[in-house]
């Protein structure tokens, strides 16, 4: 028995996801024989081909990123065709499309362009239509703020629909829909009536007009205004059976009014008037699981408040069918609780301890899919706050680096500039110093060719006596001599010893005739060659010539030059290539 069972119950399994996926192939192959056909159809019956592929996606593709570029295209189509009021409609669809998908960061982006498009071709309604949208993606995302600009915006564009009757009307429904969501029931309330205010006896009764007899009935119940609810209820019906007389029978409009009465006589205890409209919304005859599931609810809970535990107990297990079928998980938990109520009223312990566990179960694996569902939210907000902060950091790099790249071009410049400075002084200083060689050159051949000839003349004019400038010209011809001023060794009495001479007398005739000791002198002439050898030889370095000249340390060599000369070796040697 128990095989056969489970042989049933899987075979019913395999019918039903057969089906299902016959649905879904027949769904899809639909779609793909509609995407086939675009590229072969032209005027309106390409628009006719896309209304039908955006009706299939609408309803039946859960990806808004595989459907959103076909809705893009189908208005592409429009405004190339030139169809206004096709590009206006589907705006709206597209909107409506994002909000459904929770799409909320793309609406926002889309909905104020849609707005001014449709603002300027004085499409109300679906200008009205946008905006509210827009208002119920800023709550959702708790952008308050941007609620409240969105508003003032709306009421300036309501203002200036001078040639709209119900602009006011629609604008106050929105504002007064806002405020709700936001709390703020008084501002709500405000608005509400300024919209019902603005329609005058000429005006027909309209959806927006229902709309706000619903809005206001709702804030009445919930803080027990039953007079007045009951005194705008009645206006609610004439306008209702006035409408009923100018246009065709409106089924959702009557279970509007119904539900309404039903839940203030549901508040008021009058049980026998609340089970009155409940018949007369059962009198709709609508398969309509929406009219189904609230019928089923009133009736449940009118049984439950006159303890009438059997049709309590029908009601509830009806209530719970159409809920599982529209997956409304929290309708299914509450039936399945009124189902366990029922049964204990009945006396059914066993019945009742089973809908307790159902009861449960079901309560488990919502609040588990209400926690997953939370964790996405949560995971998706870090991932764009994270992206946010990504782009932040992005551009914070981007202003450093730019920062950055400017202060430093502004150093190279001053560099640059400092640097070009430097060389020309640099090269005004080491064209100094060769015209003060080339000059001492000619002074010392005129004085070597005319010594013999002005030697009385010229003798009291230049340093030291004849026998020290002779002595030193000899000091001069020994250190060139086999280039003895390279040895950094060079030994003073080897030089004294080598030109015949003593110390004392030496060193008397180098500082009279030079002004320099002994040593000085040696550097100098070193420091003469070192100067010849970075303009002649540019490849070897400052202190291998430092070596070659015969300074011990390249130290010496570069606070020797620059007292002589003015200018450091390098910048002698760049000066010269110069």
């Amino acid at each position: 028995m128990k095989r056969t069972r489970y042989i049933l119950l899987l075979s019913l399994l395999w019918t039903s996801v057969c089906a299902l996926s016959a649905q879904t192939d027949a769904i899809q192959a639909q779609r793909d024989s509609l995407i086939g056909r675009l590229p072969e159809t032209e005027g309106q019956e390409k628009l006719n081909t896309y209304l039908e592929l955006s009706l299939n996606l609408y309803y039946y593709e859960p990806d808004i990123k595989v459907a959103l570029p076909y809705f893009d295209d189908y208005q592409d189509e429009a405004r190339n065709q030139k169809n206004l009021e096709t590009e206006i409609m589907l705006k709206q669809y597209v909107i409506g499309l994002l909000f459904n998908h929770r799409a909320y960061e793309e609406l926002i982006a889309r909905a104020p362009g849609y707005m001014q498009f449709v603002a300027e071709h004085k499409s109300w309604i679906h200008y009205f239509n946008i905006a509210n949208t827009l208002s119920q993606a800023y709550y959702r995302m708790e952008k308050h703020e941007e609620t409240i600009t969105l508003l003032k915006e709306v009421r300036r564009m309501a203002e200036q629909a001078t040639e709209f009757a119900e602009a006011i009307p629609l604008m106050s429904l929105m504002m007064g829909n806002a405020y709700t969501r936001m709390e703020r029931y008084e501002e709500a309330e405000q608005f509400y009536h300024e919209g019902m205010d603005a329609f005058t006896s000429d005006m027909p009764p309209s959806d927006c007009k229902f709309q706000l007899y619903k809005a206001i009935s709702e804030i009445y119940i919930v803080s027990d205004r039953f007079e007045e609810d009951l005194e705008l209820l009645d206006k609610w019906k004439k306008d209702l059976d006035l409408y009923h007389q100018q246009y065709r029978h409106s089924m959702s409009y009557d279970m509007w009014l119904y539900q309404q009465y039903i839940r203030l006589y549901g508040d008021m205890k009058q049980f026998d008037k609340m089970e009155h409209y409940c018949d007369l919304m059962e009198q709709l005859n609508s398969n309509d699981y929406v009219i189904q599931h609230t019928l089923y609810e009133y009736r449940c809970r009118m049984a439950m408040h006159r303890e009438d535990w059997a049709n309590m107990l029908k009601y509830a297990q009806k209530a719970y069918e159409v809920a599982t079928i529209t997956k409304q998980s929290s309708g299914v938990r509450v039936f399945k609780r009124m189902e366990a109520q029922a049964y204990i009223g009945l006396g059914m312990r066993e019945e009742a301890v089973k809908a307790v566990e159902q009861f449960s179960e079901i309560s488990d694996s919502i609040y588990a899919d209400y926690y997953g569902m939370q964790l996405d939210e949560l995971r998706t907000q870090y991932e764009v706050e994270r992206h946010v902060m990504e782009k932040e950091q992005i551009k914070n790099l981007f202003l450093f680096a730019l920062s950055a790249c400017i202060l430093l071009a502004i150093a190279l410049g001053i560099w640059i500039y400092y640097s070009r400075s430097i060389l020309r002084k640099n090269r005004g200083l080491y064209l100094k110093i060769k015209e003060q060689d080339r000059l001492a050159d000619q002074l010392n051949t005129i004085t070597t060719q005319y010594s013999s000839m002005m030697k009385d003349n010229i003798s009291g004019d230049m340093p030291g006596n004849s026998q020290q400038r002779k002595l030193v010209e000899q000091l001069r011809e020994y250190l060139y001599e086999e280039r003895r001023f390279a040895k950094s060794d060079i030994d003073r009495m080897d030089i004294v010893s080598a030109i015949s001479t003593n110390k004392t007398y030496l060193f008397e005739a180098v500082k009279a005739v030079t002004g320099q000791s002994l040593l000085e002198y040696i550097n100098f002439i070193r420091a003469e060659e070192a100067k010849k050898m970075l303009e002649e030889s540019p490849r070897l370095t400052v202190e291998s010539i430092s070596i070659q000249c015969g300074f011990n340390s390249t130290r010496t060599f570069y606070r020797f030059f620059r007292q002589h000369y003015n200018l450091s070796p390098n910048e002698y040697k760049r000066a010269a290539k110069g």
